[in-house]
Formats: structure tokens, sequence, C-alpha cells
């Protein structure tokens, strides 16, 4: 299911338009339903999307809350443009991060802390909860840390045809690291944002864009793998 992030994100990624001047230029006219729409990330606050325009200075606001790049590892040629999250073993830690494993495997980094023109690609995140979905959900019901469950290799699907009824799907294989039987009823879209402060991206923040729960959960033994997709259509 997605949530209310994502049918955000759409509505503004739809009604977004510039007028004059260059497209990055912060002083030109802009005007966007943003201005109106509001996210909720995965810590509970709400956060305003304007991008590159005008916001109120008393509010916080994203840059970086958008779906035309939730696909980027599947349209783009180069693999670099998948992305999934380090090694974490609290929630806090994930939510703030802003280094990502790249490449579809765990040996390139890539740390993008001071990038203003943020690329951000869908990402999986699973955890243990069955509390069933619904659109106001902002986070996991109870997330499964990275530490225990690791991601080893990632990617994206995109539909083959006209025909195809699939719009795009992120994956990523999950490997137990650890010396337990781990359960899997949840898996979660996420993307990555951050606040914007005197025209400096930071400090980042991660926003929830689909949830599921399985019919039948997923167990993963020790010193074993599986692969996990979100699929929209």
């Amino acid at each position: 299911m997605v949530t209310n992030n994502f049918k955000n994100a759409i509505l503004t990624n739809l009604s977004l338009y510039w007028s004059g001047g260059d497209r990055w230029d912060r002083d030109t006219t802009k005007v966007a339903l943003s201005k109106y729409l509001y996210f909720t990330d995965m810590t509970g606050k709400p956060r305003k999307l304007n991008p590159h325009g005008d916001y109120e200075s008393d509010y916080p606001h994203s840059d970086s809350v958008g779906v035309h790049c939730l696909f980027r590892g599947g349209v783009h040629p180069s693999t670099n443009y998948n992305n999934a999250t380090l090694d974490y073993n609290n929630i806090e830690d994930l939510i703030a991060s802003y280094t990502f494993f790249q490449g579809g495997g765990r040996t390139s980094t890539r740390n993008v802390q001071n990038e203003w023109k943020l690329a951000a690609p869908g990402m999986l995140i699973l955890g243990s909860g069955d509390t069933p979905p619904t659109p106001n959900d902002y986070k996991l019901d109870s997330w499964i840390p990275t530490t225990e469950l690791k991601p080893i290799a990632y990617g994206c699907a995109l539909p083959k045809s006209f025909e195809d009824d699939l719009i795009g799907s992120p994956w990523t294989t999950f490997y137990n690291s650890s010396e337990k039987t781990i359960t899997v009823k949840e898996i979660g879209l996420i993307i990555d944002g951050y606040l914007v402060t005197n025209d400096t991206p930071t400090p980042h923040t991660k926003y929830l864009l689909g949830r599921e729960v399985f019919e039948n959960p997923v167990i993963i033994k020790p010193q074993e793998g599986c692969t996990f997709t979100f699929v929209i259509k």
C-alpha cells in the first residue's frame, strides 16, 4: 500500500512549474501545489515540501521528497544509482543517515551530506510487525536492524513494455548475519530527504512511501538470505 507521503509526492511532481529565469535560480517566481502539501517523516514530524521556491521561514521544509528519482536505479544505465542503507542497530541512526551503499553491493558507499541536488532512489527496509497497513503509515510497525538483516544486493525493475502493468519495483537481498532465526512480516519503501537551513541540506531524514504486511511471514535462518521486492502497479 502506498502512503499519503507517496500521494503528496505524486501531486507535487505533477503540479510543480517554474516561471522566469533559470530553473535553479531560487530568486525567480515558482508556483507549486507543494506549498500546501505536508509530509510526515519517519520520526512522525510534519515536513513542508516546496522545492527551490518561497517557503515560510519559520517552518522546516525538505528539498528531496519526490518520486522523480524513486526508480532512478532502474532508469540510469549505471548501477551506482541503486542505493541501500548501511548497517544500523537503531532506527534513529538510520533515519539520520546520509551515507549509503551504492552500486548494487557493499563495496562502495556514497556520502550525500552536502549534496544539494540529491537524487534519492527508493530503498527497502524490513520489519517484524503485523499491524495492517494504512495510508497514514509513516514508519514500520517494528523495524528489523540492518546489523541483523544486511542488504547485500539491490536494484530496481521497470516495465518491459507499455502492456506491462508494472510501474516499478525496487528489490533487495537481505542476509541474516545473526545467530538467530528472523521472521519478517512487513516491508517498507523509503526515500532519503533533508531539511534546508541557510541553503545547506542538513539534517537528513527518511520518508515512508509504501508499506505492506505479508500474508505469509518470511523466515530467514542464520547465514541465509532472501530477496524482497516492493511492486508498484
